[in-house]
């Protein structure tokens, strides 16, 4: 367990995603590649990109995509989710940003993704991979 001086938090808040900010009062340690605020999951760090983990995520800050029953033990198994498996899709995001993958029916929030494509350009597309999942519910960081 390290906990980050003042210095590395201050260095931190440019990596982070758009709706996360640490302060130099925060309690901040990392701890087996994750980021703790508080003894609370924030990130799981993936070759030096700050993962949201689902315990902490803010509410509205991520737009997101809504799989059907048929996608869910996919994802659970960390498969990249598939444009077939998409049932609906949030305006207004870029490639490459982070977005949250959720049950269609519960609205639940099951996953953390990188867009491979705009919302615009994802909604055209009839098949092949369209979020590359980072984390989900069942994946070693979840139970921490």
């Amino acid at each position: 367990m390290h906990y980050l001086s003042g210095k590395e938090k201050k260095q931190l808040n440019p990596k982070l995603p758009k709706g996360y900010n640490i302060d130099k009062k925060d309690n901040i340690y990392l701890k087996d590649s994750v980021l703790y605020k508080d003894d609370k999951p924030l990130f799981i760090i993936i070759s030096e990109e700050y993962v949201p983990h689902l315990k902490s995520i803010p509410e509205g800050v991520f737009k997101s995509v809504y799989i059907d029953h048929g996608a869910v033990p996919f994802l659970m198994k960390g498969a990249d989710m598939m444009r077939p498996g998409v049932s609906e899709i949030e305006e207004g995001f870029e490639s490459g940003e982070t977005i949250l993958i959720k049950d269609e029916v519960h609205k639940k929030t099951l996953g953390v993704g990188c867009a491979l494509f705009n919302s615009k350009d994802m909604k055209v597309k009839e098949g092949g991979k369209v979020v590359k999942v980072l984390h989900h519910m069942k994946d070693e960081f979840f139970g921490r």
